[in-house]
Order: C-alpha cells, then sequence, then structure tokens
C-alpha cells in the first residue's frame, strides 16, 4: 500500500510540473504576439534586479517633493520680483519727490539779496506801525497824548489786565498761590464744571456735578477742599473716595501739584495692594486729605486708623463707578460716620437711581451741576469706526497705528484674558506695549503706568475696570478692540484723548453684531461715530514714505 501512494505522489508532481510548463510556454507566446516579450537573455547574462514596491514608492514620493519644491521655488521668485518691483517704483517716486524738495530748497536758498533786504525792510516798517497803533489804544484807553514811554507802559498794564480777564483765574475768589501753581502748570483757564462747581463749593453748600471724564472734576472738587484746609490743625479735615488705585494715586497727584506752594499741607492716598502698614504709619502721622478706595478706607476704620472729628469736606468722586464694583455699602457706611456739620460733594459722568438715592439719604439741599447729554463726549474727539471679519482684527489694529503714528495710545479689551493675549501678539509684531488690568500687583501697575507716562512704552492695553484711573495728557489715539458692554464705558473709554481742550481721535473694531451696538452708544451719547474703509497696505507705505519725506524736508530747513 505505501509503495502504491508514493507511485500516485510521484504521477501527480510529473503531471503538474508537465501543466506548469505548458502554461508558461502559453504564456510567453502570448507575449511575443503582442510585443510584451523581454529581450532573450545571453548566455552568461546577470538577470535584472527586480526593485521592491516600496522602493518605488519611495522613488514617486521623492519627485513629487521635488517637483513641489521647484513650484514653490518658482511662486517665490515671481512673488519677490513683484515686490522688488514696486518697492523700486516707490523708491523712484520717493526720490523723485526729495529731488523736486531740495530744488524747491535750493531755490528759496538763491533769493536776491536786494529782495532779501527790501523783505527785511518792510518787516521793520510793519513791526513799527503795529507798535505805534498799539501805543495809541493804550494812550487812548488812559485818556493821555500819543507820545511817548507813557502810552508804552499804559499799554503793557492794559494787556496784562486784560489777559487776566481772559484767563478768569482771578475771577472765582481762589488763594492765589493755588493760582500761581494752576498756571505753572499750563492752564490759563477754567473748564466750565470748574467755574460753575467752585463757586458753589466755596460757598459751602452740598453739591452733585455731573461731567465726563477729561473735563477738570479732580480741580473743581481739590480746588476747593485746599481752601477749606488749615495746615496748623494737624487732623484729618477733607476725604475723596475713588472707585480704583489708578485714580486714587492721580487724584493724590493733583492735589499735590495744587497744593504745591501752599506749606504744611500733606495729602495721603489709602489703596489696596500697597503694604498697610506704611499707611498705618503716614495715618497715625497726621493728614490733612486722605486719598483712597472704600475697600482700604473700610480697613482702616475696622483697624481704628482713621478718626473723622474734624473732616470738613468728603468728596465722592465717579459715584457712578463705585456703585458698578459694588461699594454701595461701604459709601454709605463711610458717610454715616462723617460729621453732622460738613459738606458733601458728589462728581459722577452718570446719575443712575441708586446715586439720586444715596444723595437724597446723605445731601443736605445739594445744589446741581450738570453738563447737557448732548455733550457728553468730548467734541474734539473724531470718532470712527471699521466693519471687520474676526479674524483680521488684530491687523487692522496695526494699520491704523501705522497709519496715523499716534505718540500714545490706549487700546480697550473687554476682558483681561484678551488684554494679555493682544499684549504679546503686539509684542511679537514689534510694538513697545503692555497690559494692564486689575490681576496684576501694585507695583507692575505702578511701573506700567510711569513708563507709559514716560513714553517708555507707546501702547497701553486694558479692561475698563482700569480706564478711569489712565490721565495722561499725551494720548493721541484711543482704539475699541473690543465695544464696550456698557453704552457709559465708551464715554470713559474716549475721554483718555483729547483731555483738557486738546484734539484726539477714537477707533472702534466692530465684528457682526457690534454694528447695533454702536448705534445704541450712539443714541446714548447724542454723537455720531462715523464709518470707515480698512486701510490697505498701499495706504500705510504711502504715508510711511510721504512722512519719511517729510522729515527730510524739515531737516533741509533746519540745515541749509
Amino acid at each position: 500500500m505505501k509503495k502504491k501512494n508514493k507511485d500516485k505522489k510521484k504521477d501527480k508532481a510529473q503531471t503538474f510540473s508537465t501543466e506548469s510548463r505548458k502554461f508558461k510556454q502559453a504564456d510567453f507566446s502570448a507575449k511575443r504576439f503582442f510585443g510584451d516579450e523581454p529581450p532573450r537573455r545571453k548566455t552568461g547574462d546577470q538577470p535584472p534586479k527586480r526593485k521592491s514596491p516600496m522602493k518605488l514608492l519611495k522613488e514617486m514620493q521623492a519627485e513629487l517633493e521635488k517637483d513641489e519644491r521647484f513650484q514653490a521655488e518658482k511662486a517665490k521668485n515671481k512673488k519677490a520680483k513683484r515686490e522688488a518691483a514696486k518697492r523700486e517704483a516707490l523708491e523712484k517716486e520717493a526720490a523723485k519727490k526729495y529731488q523736486e524738495m531740495a530744488a524747491e530748497v535750493e531755490v528759496i536758498s538763491k533769493v536776491d539779496p536786494a529782495e532779501e533786504a527790501f523783505a527785511e525792510e518792510k518787516l521793520e516798517a510793519s513791526e513799527a506801525e503795529a507798535n505805534n497803533d498799539a501805543k495809541s489804544d493804550a494812550a487812548i484807553r488812559n485818556n493821555t497824548s500819543v507820545s511817548s514811554d507813557s502810552a508804552a507802559d499804559s499799554s503793557t498794564e492794559s494787556a496784562q489786565d486784560t489777559d487776566d480777564q481772559a484767563a478768569g483765574l482771578d475771577t472765582l475768589g481762589i488763594d492765589t498761590r493755588i493760582i500761581k501753581a494752576i498756571r505753572e502748570m499750563g492752564f490759563d483757564s477754567f473748564s466750565p464744571i470748574q467755574e460753575e462747581a467752585i463757586p458753589i463749593e466755596l460757598s459751602g453748600h452740598d453739591m452733585i456735578g455731573q461731567a465726563q471724564t477729561g473735563t477738570g472734576k479732580t480741580a473743581a472738587f481739590g480746588i476747593p477742599m485746599l481752601m477749606q484746609v488749615d495746615p496748623k490743625v494737624n487732623e484729618m479735615q477733607g476725604v475723596v473716595l475713588c472707585p480704583t488705585r489708578e485714580l486714587a494715586i492721580q487724584v493724590s497727584e493733583e492735589l499735590h501739584r495744587y497744593a504745591r506752594h501752599i506749606k504744611g499741607i500733606k495729602i495721603l492716598p489709602v489703596y489696596g495692594g500697597q503694604d498697610i502698614m506704611k499707611q498705618v504709619r503716614g495715618l497715625k502721622n497726621g493728614v490733612h486729605i486722605m486719598v483712597g478706595t472704600p475697600g482700604r478706607v473700610m480697613d482702616h476704620m475696622r483697624r481704628g486708623n482713621i478718626s473723622y472729628d474734624a473732616v470738613k469736606v468728603i468728596v465722592l468722586d465717579e459715584a457712578d463707578e463705585m456703585l458698578d464694583m459694588g461699594f454701595v455699602d461701604d459709601m454709605k457706611t463711610i458717610l454715616a460716620e462723617m460729621p453732622e456739620e460738613r459738606q458733601t460733594v458728589m462728581f459722577s459722568a452718570t446719575m443712575p437711581e441708586e446715586i439720586r438715592e444715596i444723595a437724597d439719604e446723605f445731601l443736605k439741599e445739594p445744589e446741581i451741576v450738570r453738563i447737557a447729554k448732548k455733550e457728553l463726549t468730548v467734541p474734539e474727539i473724531s470718532q470712527y469706526y471699521y466693519d471687520i471679519r474676526p479674524s483680521i482684527k488684530t491687523e487692522v489694529l496695526c494699520r491704523l497705528i501705522d497709519l496715523y503714528d499716534p505718540k500714545l495710545s490706549v487700546i480697550f479689551c473687554n476682558t483681561k484674558r484678551r488684554v494679555d493675549e493682544l499684549t504679546e501678539e503686539m509684542k511679537a509684531r514689534g510694538y513697545y506695549a503692555e497690559g494692564l488690568h486689575g490681576d496684576l500687583t501694585q507695583a507692575a501697575r505702578d511701573k506700567v503706568m510711569r513708563d507709559f507716562k514716560n513714553h517708555h512704552i507707546e501702547i497701553l492695553i486694558a479692561t475698563d475696570v482700569v480706564a478711569r484711573g489712565i490721565d495722561v495728557e499725551d494720548v493721541e489715539a484711543v482704539f475699541n478692540y473690543d465695544i464696550p458692554q456698557d453704552d457709559e464705558y465708551y464715554v470713559h473709554r474716549i475721554g483718555r484723548t483729547g483731555r483738557a481742550g486738546r484734539t484726539g481721535r477714537a477707533f472702534s473694531l466692530a465684528v457682526g453684531r457690534d454694528i447695533y451696538k454702536l448705534r445704541e452708544i450712539q443714541r446714548f451719547c447724542h454723537t455720531k461715530i462715523l464709518p470707515q474703509p480698512v486701510p490697505s497696505l498701499d495706504d500705510v507705505v504711502n504715508i510711511r514714505v510721504n512722512r519719511v519725506l517729510d522729515e527730510a524736508a524739515t531737516f533741509i530747513e533746519e540745515n541749509p
């Protein structure tokens, strides 16, 4: 049986081998018929090596990558050529303008000496004529003849009198030492809120004042308070409550400036974030005016560090903001501790119902000084908005900064996280920017504000909480990176620019439904916020070129 099985297996193997040979012969016959038969190898030739599928795949990928690199390099070269051509055209245009201005300067410098002498003689004659006219006017006013030195003296005296009357600094009965300090600060007149509020406060009446930020409220309550303080009495005689640390520091600094020529007045700011023992020592040594935040003032009251027995006047500055920050109970507690015979003054940009209730409870027949609602925003501020997509928000902001080139600017965001993110992004783009919000330590916030005032940083990015404590006169532009959630915040934000009669710009970046919020703000403030197209890169480049040309022209004029 075993032998028979072996024979059967052998026969099957022979049959399979025969069939395999037949299949191969048929396959080669088909290839010869269709012309696909590989060339016959000669005797002794090595068979060709076959490439593995993985190796073939890698070679194909390498070829594709090589082609992609070639296409990318080609596109890059085209873009570089276009940019080079554009830059060359701009440089040619700038050079052409520069040559034209240089030619004009050269023409101007080649004025005929005779013409120059004639112009000088004409100028001297006109000046002499103006002096004679001034002497004549002075002589007529003083009923004297037009001759001589007496006319010149009377002209000088009358000019000084006219200046004082125009300035109005002597018309409100203010201490001459304070007037001297005001003039040294560069002011020669009072703002409307100051003209109305100071006489009321000097008369001893309680008062409610409504005015937007940047109109001089600090002087409106600070000057009368300083005039009521007796430096010889080493007790607290004035109290100012502010909603934020920044505002408390600002008010304290302003009061120090007004009192620089009054010897012996001590003013102390008290606020959270500063070493409390330092404040305790100051209070124990005696202060005449305390400027503080409600929370820290309450803390000192609980510790028994404060006595209100000699207080003559208390001021609630930005009362509506203290209300929004939850200081209502603290304000009521502090007011309840004040002497019965005192003067209470309240200043606020807006007057909600809760503030009126506090006024009814703690103020005695107050006089009201109110600025009309149509004047809630400063007219010297130009206001614009840009309707954009969220993805280009930062790019548009940078273009506006490059286009207008403000010396100092403030950017407002709605959240502390957005402040931090935008600060990092602006720094990465090469701007001198720093963030400011409530999570920073007091030392860090003081450093940021000090650097901003000293122009060590050009862009301040902040939240609404610290908005009212930013008092820097050189701020030329305010950017609302986020549209404010409250209509009143818009007033406080744009009030950071256009201060003390200066001009300023306010830009708002609107995304989606922000347009409807801007319409509400316009109705609330009775103001116009004008739409503007997003500036292109060409606009920015052209402005920069013109700016360089202007600087070159100025340099040529100053260095002929």
